[in-house]
């Protein structure tokens, strides 16, 4: 089965910033993160190689990677990583807290240029989605018929702002938006459920927290039954080993739903279908 996987961040470029604490082997913090999650740790990520990367998407056939980045990753460097390898489709991302820059982010990068969507991500400031300066961001996104990626949950500084009921505000004030909650809602998670069975141009993405994370067994009811129309595939890697995350889903998604999961409810949002 062909996969997308709309959560991949590869060993390339800015993503091997030591800042970004995302491909260090050696780092206390990723070896327990690995540990506890009962993830093996993969290859590529302890020799930080892109060959090793590519070859680990090739063993579970993943025909087409969704990349976003957080700060510290620039717009530059996720055009070169698409121009370069063309199984990767990139996202641009911004500073929530200037809205003009990210207006023209969106101009350079989206509407004249190859990023094909945008991550909004609060979790650094003490804001919500709601928040009135990212308002204009949404709007003109609309306008281009273009998606947002809304990281919610973990990583989050204040629990409380994390709610997916500022999302929902945010699907119905611009409801031809199509929104994708990457981590699902985490730890909200039947809330986010309830937001994606409601409003039509919102879906989920557990990625991570499909694997052994509490309340994971929700997001697979929601995948299997309720929401098979609604649930978009994505590895997380390089915080799950991507070969483990697609053998998890395989294993634990119903045969007769896979192709919705793993390929075909992506495909649309990205217009292949």
């Amino acid at each position: 089965m062909k996969i997308i996987d709309f959560r991949l961040r590869p060993p390339f470029k800015d993503f091997l910033n030591e800042d970004m604490h995302l491909f260090r082997a050696d780092d206390p913090f990723v070896t327990r993160f690995f540990k506890q999650n009962g993830f093996p740790i993969p290859e590529s990520l302890k020799q930080q190689s892109m060959d090793l990367c590519l070859k680990e998407m090739e063993e579970v056939n993943i025909e087409l990677a969704v990349c976003g980045a957080r700060l510290g990753v620039s717009n530059d460097t996720l055009t070169e990583l698409g121009e370069k390898y063309p199984q990767f489709k990139c996202v641009a991302t911004y500073d929530v807290m200037n809205t003009e820059e990210g207006l023209n982010i969106i101009d350079k990068y989206i509407a004249n240029g190859p990023l094909i969507g945008m991550a909004v991500e609060t979790l650094l400031y003490d804001i919500t989605y709601a928040d009135d300066r990212i308002f204009p961001i949404y709007e003109r996104m609309q306008e281009l018929g273009k998606f947002v990626t809304l990281t919610t949950g973990a990583g989050g500084n204040t629990l409380e702002l994390t709610k997916p009921e500022y999302i929902d505000k945010v699907a119905r004030t611009f409801p031809n938006l199509n929104i994708i909650i990457s981590h699902a809602g985490w730890p909200w998670v039947e809330q986010a459920c309830w937001i994606a069975a409601s409003r039509p141009n919102v879906y989920l993405m557990p990625d991570l927290y499909l694997c052994n994370a509490p309340g994971h067994q929700s997001f697979l009811s929601a995948v299997n039954y309720q929401l098979q129309d609604k649930v978009i595939y994505g590895s997380a890697y390089p915080y799950n080993n991507m070969v483990y995350a697609a053998k998890f889903a395989l294993k634990y998604v119903r045969p007769e739903v896979q192709q919705k999961f793993m390929y075909d409810n992506a495909a649309r949002i990205l217009g292949l279908k």
